[in-house]
This record gives structure tokens, sequence and C-alpha cells, in this order.
């Protein structure tokens, strides 16, 4: 994947951390990235014709990011003679892209088959969406087929656990873990406290509560079973409860200014909005709230 991406966010559920096993587990953090990108697609809002031009664009040049649904779908309108191919400059004159008679004939397609219009605008918001967040797309069908996956799960957990706590990391920040340019431990202590904190500016914490969020589980109990089944992980559950490798991480990630906190003995306040610790601390002083409210989401 490419270092060179926008500063977005990516949103998922804190249990889909359990996916990575190990510091170099690409399989578990491509799921997780996966997620948050199809996730974050859904939300995009389109327009009928634009959604058609896409398509066409996709046609003519990434034909691999249609699903087999659509193509199916487009040939046979060729086949019938409902749409014409543009053999020879493909939609493009210069450096402009103007397929009118096609996007006409994909949007008269719309309105006799409806499947047909929930892909392509599916299709469209998830190619708008690794454009916006720079993510590759070469891997389109098997990140559809991840998202699947990984919903499912969602699923089973939720209705195990009840609601999941959600996090968040910059894509850069992912990108940086998956091209092994930043270690696996930043991204799960990134994660951890932006569970903790959700919308608010900062909220109170304990290290127990982030070790365990820092393995995509929101209580302990539910730690205790992950580690039960993937026994393979509890070494590093293990290694980052010492106390130096712990007080190491947590200074090091607040001095490369992924988040701030301020200490009150065994309990502390996080923030990532308020990256200075004197701000994060006067801020708290002027709410004037009781020493700690733990975070139970």
């Amino acid at each position: 994947m490419d270092n060179n991406v926008p500063n977005k966010y990516l949103v998922f559920p804190l249990s889909l951390l359990q996916y990575i096993r190990d510091d170099n587990d690409k399989e578990g953090l491509f799921k997780v990235i996966t997620f948050a990108a199809m996730r974050f697609s859904e939300k995009i809002n389109y327009k009928p014709e634009t959604v058609a031009r896409q398509i066409i664009y996709l046609f003519y040049r990434r034909p691999d990011f249609l699903t087999q649904e659509i193509r199916k779908k487009l040939e046979t309108m060729i086949e019938g003679g409902h749409l014409v191919e543009d053999e020879n400059y493909y939609g493009f004159a210069g450096t402009s892209f103007n397929p009118e008679p096609e996007t006409k004939a994909v949007m008269t397609a719309y309105n006799d088959d409806e499947s047909f219009l929930r892909d392509c605008i599916s299709v469209y918001r998830q190619h708008q969406a690794l454009e916006l967040l720079g993510l590759p797309h070469e891997h389109i069908n098997y990140m559809r087929e991840c998202y699947k996956e990984t919903s499912e799960d969602l699923r089973i957990f939720e209705a195990k656990h009840g609601a999941d706590a959600w996090a968040s990391v910059s894509t850069k920040t992912a990108i940086e873990v998956f091209n092994a340019k930043l270690f696996m431990d930043y991204l799960r202590l990134i994660a951890a406290v932006s569970s903790i904190i959700g919308k608010r500016n900062f909220n109170s914490t304990v290290k127990s509560v982030l070790l365990d969020r820092m393995f995509g589980c929101k209580k302990h109990e539910i730690l205790m079973e992950y580690l039960s089944k993937y026994p393979e992980v509890n070494s590093k559950y293990e290694f980052l409860l010492r106390r130096r490798r712990w007080e190491y991480l947590i200074k090091s990630g607040k001095e490369q200014g992924y988040f701030s906190y301020w200490s009150t003995g065994r309990k502390f306040y996080v923030s990532i909005k308020l990256k200075e610790p004197e701000i994060l601390k006067s801020v708290i002083k002027r709410t004037r709230i009781p020493d700690v409210i733990l975070n139970k989401l």
C-alpha cells in the first residue's frame, strides 16, 4: 500500500482488532482497514447521473472494479443494442470524459432493474471511498468478501457481548503499520485511546482498560476468552503488561503526537484533540468534574 495517503480516519468496531494476532499480521490489519473503508462508503452521497458516468468509466478503464453482475448486465445491454460500446475513444475526448449516450443508457436501465441500480450505487460509493481514503483499488473483490466476513463476525460478537465500542486511526497510520514503517503497538494504542474517548474531547481511564482494548476487547472477561481461544496472543499481552514497556509505549505515543495524557496517579486522562498535556489539564480543571468517570462503553 502507498504511504502517500491523505490524513483521513478509519472508523471501525473495537473488536476487529482481534483479527490482529501478531505484530506483523497484515491479513488481520487488512480486514480492519477494509471494514472501515467499506462502512465509510455506505455513507457517501450520490446522484444517479454521476453514478452512471462512473460505471461507464470503470467499464472502459477499470473493468475489474465492477462486480460480475454489473459487467454481465452491461454486456447483455450491448448484445441487445441498448448500449453502444464506443471502441474509438471510450468516452474520452482529449482530457475530458463525456460518455453521454452510454450514461443515458445506464440510467434507462435503472428504471427497469432496481437491483442493477443498487449494485451500481454500491460500486460507485466503494470507488469514491477508496479514492478519498487513498487506498488501492486492485484488491476490491477480496475487500468485498472480507467485508461480508467481518460484518457477520461483528453481528455474532454483538449478539453475545452487546454493542461494541468504536475506534479510529488515521489512514496514514494504518498504512505505515501495514508497510512496516510503524510498530503495530502504536495502532493498537491509538485505537484503544480513541475508543475510550469516543466523541468527547477527553476521558479518563486506567492501564488495564487500555490494555484490554488494545486487543479488541471492551471488557476484561472478553479478553480472557480471546486469549484462551488464541493463546499465541498471550505473550504479546504479557509483554505489554510490563511496567517499563508500557511506560515507554505510552510516553512515545504522546511524544509523537498521537494523543496526550495527564496522570493523576493510577488513573489518567487521555485526549486526541487536546495535544498539549497542560491544555488538557487546564480543561479538566475547568470542567469541575469528579476525579475520574470511567468509560463504560
